[in-house]
């Protein structure tokens, strides 16, 4: 199966929180991300992903079924 299409998400940030991200990203080790330097959506997915880990969060997910409504979708995410 191919590999999906990663999808464009937008939000707003404060500038201080720009300033940070764009600072520290050119100095992070490549190696912990596959080899390639990390981009600004690098950076947010992995912020995302672990939101998504948050207990809380979890409990809304497995409360309301949605592995299984990705799973249905042919989509993975493992918590």
């Amino acid at each position: 199966m191919a590999k999906p299409k990663p999808i464009q998400f937008r939000a707003q940030v404060p500038p201080e929180v720009d300033v940070l991200v764009r600072a520290i990203a050119p100095l992070k080790n490549p190696a912990e991300n596959d080899g390639k330097e990390w981009s600004i959506s690098d950076i947010a997915t992995e912020a995302l992903i672990e939101w998504l880990r948050k207990p809380e969060n979890r409990q809304l997910i497995e409360d309301h079924n949605l592995i299984k409504a990705l799973e249905q979708r042919g989509l993975l995410f493992e918590l």
